[in-house]
């Protein structure tokens, strides 16, 4: 949020304060989407851990609910937009969470799970970076280049910390398999897997009512095409937000979100390569 502000503003003339606010709302509504998420799941799971860590082992639709509106609060300090605008990634949220209800156990193709990110991260990602622009007083054509960039970012953000943790330690890669299982969530890179074995669907099956058979998940997606697909995708994200900004005046901050864009994918092309 503070480089979309400072790359279309001078930094001495952002008014930090209201920034502040804005991030802290948007990270208020970040957690509020883990803790509703971890409400939708099963018990037990890395999410529900992380929900009641937050909140201190309330773990109902209140704590979430408690954490929206608080961000909302938030966000009254600065313009009434930015508040609009958080009404509607809230209501996005909640279409993508009730969509996501009807999966149930069975694996959606990855233009659906893209669907779903789009109303998760990368809406608050697209959100954030707005924000930071509208702070600053950039022009439309700013605020619509960096929302842009925000959402791409989120794209990529979201597929990139799942292949993450799949070129991780083996046990680490398991738990991640076994949490997303354990909240009917599939993984993208086993969305791209079911193109390929149609039987993965039974076994995927098998984990979210079992718990049983994460490794042997975990061994079909690194010997198939799924984990370079996905980092073919997190590259072409990272491509579509660099060319959001080409338009955005150079400056120091400028150059700052582009460098960013190479830290999402460069170091898990390297460690695929070393786990290749």
């Amino acid at each position: 949020m503070l480089l979309s502000a400072y790359a279309t503003k001078k930094e001495d003339t952002v008014e930090k304060l209201e920034v502040e606010h804005l991030a802290l709302a948007a990270e208020l509504f970040g957690a509020a989407i883990l803790v509703h998420d971890a409400a939708l799941g099963q018990q037990g799971g890395l999410r529900r851990r992380v929900a009641r860590k937050l909140l201190g082992g309330a773990q109902k639709w209140i704590g979430g609910n408690l954490l929206t509106i608080r961000a909302l609060e938030l966000a009254r300090h600065s313009s009434s937009e930015h508040v609009q605008e958080l009404i509607d990634l809230m209501r996005d949220v909640s279409t993508a969470q009730s969509q996501s209800q009807r999966w149930g156990c069975q694996i959606p193709p990855p233009a659906d799970l893209r669907e779903h990110f789009e109303k998760h991260t990368a809406a608050l990602f697209s959100f954030t970076c707005r924000a930071g622009a509208r702070v600053a007083g950039a022009e439309r054509t700013a605020i619509t280049a960096l929302g842009r960039y925000g959402f791409h970012v989120g794209m990529a953000w979201n597929i990139a910390e799942e292949v993450y943790w799949l070129l991780r330690s083996e046990e680490e890669a398991i738990a991640l398999i076994e949490a997303h299982a354990n909240h009917k969530e599939p993984l993208y890179t086993l969305s791209l897997l079911a193109q390929e074995r149609s039987e993965i669907q039974q076994h995927w099956e098998e984990i979210c009512q079992t718990g049983k058979g994460a490794a042997e998940i975990l061994s079909q997606i690194k010997r198939s095409s799924a984990i370079p697909g996905a980092l073919e995708y997190i590259v072409a994200c990272t491509w579509s937000a660099q060319s959001a900004i080409k338009d955005v005046p150079t400056s120091p901050h400028r150059d700052a979100l582009i460098r960013l864009l190479s830290y999402l994918h460069r170091p898990l092309r390297d460690s695929y390569r070393t786990l290749g």
